[in-house]
């Protein structure tokens, strides 16, 4: 099982629900043995579902993905702003 899987399958089975948990660090620790920490507040934030929705959003992401090629960029696009962005940052 693929490691995004187990996460999943951890979250969909865990008593909390589905959410993130957020780590904050806040503080760095080094020693002269070569080991490192950083410590701070883990907080969970709970993720209400929408499957309809969810499902929604993947038919959205299929009908581009099955395009013969990419659709044209659009200011009003936040996917194409994202991409923009991350190809100016060279991510």
């Amino acid at each position: 099982m693929s490691v995004l899987k187990t996460q999943v399958f951890i979250l969909q089975t865990a008593e909390l629900g589905l959410g993130l948990v957020v780590f904050e660090p806040n503080t760095f620790a080094g020693g002269v043995d070569g080991h490192a920490s950083l410590t701070g507040p883990v907080n969970w934030i709970e993720i209400p579902r929408d499957k309809l929705g969810f499902l929604a959003f993947l038919q959205q992401v299929l009908d581009v993905l099955e395009l013969p090629d990419p659709p044209e960029s659009s200011p009003t696009c936040g996917w194409c702003q994202y991409r923009a962005k991350s190809r100016t940052l060279g991510i």
